[in-house]
């Protein structure tokens, strides 16, 4: 069956369409009167790069003969599948996010900043959203294409190159500077904000939704760490970490505690919700999980979830990865009108050992994704019925047999435990 404006949403009429396009055109400068001759819409986005929505490409043609393409995200139409992750509760978040938070952010920047140094080199490099609306059953949004700009998603098994993992990290430290200075400068207006990201997974209310689907991916773990780690401190303290699921649960939902001063977050800081210009210039999408939490929860889901073992070794180890993100921070929260940083390095490292409970955690899930092949993923919508199901029901994963992947899950256990997180 062809894809229409209604299979993104039944909210998305041809007017809103075509509002979206005139937004897009004005942004681009284009000439004035141009009109919409036609258009047709596509997946954009793989099977496995996200439970929580669907990505459509929509190419506009435009009475000059010219193209324009858009990017829409909407909700699953499997109605299990929305149901089962809570679909509508995520994009409330993001489209509040592009609705609220980011116009805040920018305006904020535009003034400590200006407009010249910001228009080459923003703190927040996100794609223009021209069109965001939700109702817990229709939600969807509507995005500049920034694959005509030349940017594409890291193979997701691969992960990012170098140069590519060193720029997503440094745009972390400007992302959470902008917290930072507007919590200094403009305390009312970020708590207002921050009020908006409560913690969407590790919290306690939600322990029905997540506790047996977690210490289900950490058995995965446990089985791939016998071989690796049995009879060694380190599995010890993994299995002291998860003895049963409400333990583990609870465990990760500790890693949630603030020390210091704390930020709104991405939220989901792995390398397949960044995407990576020709030079390497990157762009932060899908915000469907942001928090109001320590940076170290985006830097160490980061770390967890985006390097390895090696990886981290040629950079200098772990605190030097830190001591790279925090110069970083310094630096901008000076440029956005700061004396000082509002975080101590004492304090991140702190955080660190505290809130870096989380990127293990959630490595325990994002590690396991980013070894599936996109021909092994399971296809969510086939699933039938009108009611949510346990998550353990319809996600799949195999269990780690092969030697790199043992080792990556136990060098992984090992950073964890050495930081005091386990």
């Amino acid at each position: 069956m062809a894809l229409t404006l209604d299979s993104v949403s039944k909210l998305f009429t041809i007017e809103v369409f075509e509002e979206a396009v005139r937004r897009a055109l004005e942004a681009d400068g284009r000439p004035a009167g141009l009109k919409v001759v036609g258009h047709s819409v596509e997946l954009g986005a793989d099977k496995g790069t996200g439970y929580l929505g669907v990505v459509y490409r929509i190419r506009v043609q435009l009475s000059d003969g010219s193209e324009l393409s858009l990017i829409a995200k909407g909700m699953p139409e499997n109605v299990v599948r929305r149901k089962t992750f809570r679909c509508d509760y995520y994009f409330e978040k993001e489209v509040r996010f592009f609705t609220q938070v980011a116009p805040l952010f920018r305006e904020f920047e535009l003034k400590q900043r200006g407009v010249e140094k910001v228009a080459v080199d923003t703190f927040m490099p996100i794609a223009r959203c021209y069109h965001a609306v939700s109702d817990g059953e229709n939600d969807f949004l509507v995005f500049q294409d920034l694959k005509t700009l030349g940017y594409e998603m890291t193979d997701r098994v691969s992960g990012p190159t170098v140069a590519q993992r060193r720029g997503l990290l440094h745009t972390l430290a400007r992302f959470h500077a902008l917290s930072y200075g507007l919590l200094r400068l403009e305390p009312e207006k970020f708590t207002s904000a921050a009020k908006a990201f409560p913690e969407p997974w590790f919290s306690q209310p939600l322990a029905p939704f997540y506790e047996d689907y977690m210490f289900k991916l950490y058995n995965i773990w446990r089985r791939a760490l016998q071989d690796e780690l049995q009879g060694t401190d380190y599995w010890r303290k993994f299995l002291e970490f998860g003895p049963d699921a409400k333990k583990l649960f609870e465990n990760m939902c500790d890693s949630m505690r603030h020390v210091g001063p704390a930020v709104i977050n991405h939220g989901d800081a792995w390398s397949t919700n960044f995407l990576f210009g020709r030079q390497d210039e990157i762009m932060m999408i899908d915000f469907q999980i942001m928090r109001h939490a320590s940076p170290m929860t985006d830097v160490s889901l980061f770390i967890f979830s985006c390097t390895t073992e090696e990886q981290r070794a040629d950079a200098g180890g772990v605190l030097a990865i830190l001591d790279d993100y925090y110069q970083v921070l310094c630096r901008s929260v000076k440029e956005l009108g700061l004396d000082e940083c509002p975080l101590s390095w004492e304090q991140l490292l702190e955080q660190w050992r505290v809130n870096g409970r989380l990127g293990f955690s959630s490595a325990l899930e994002l590690v396991l994704l980013s070894v599936v092949e996109t021909e092994d993923v399971q296809d969510l919508d086939r699933i039938d019925g009108n009611e949510p199901v346990p998550l353990i029901d319809i996600t799949q994963f195999k269990d780690v047999t092969d030697p790199e992947g043992r080792k990556r899950l136990a060098d992984l256990t090992r950073l964890a435990a050495d930081f005091g997180m386990i």
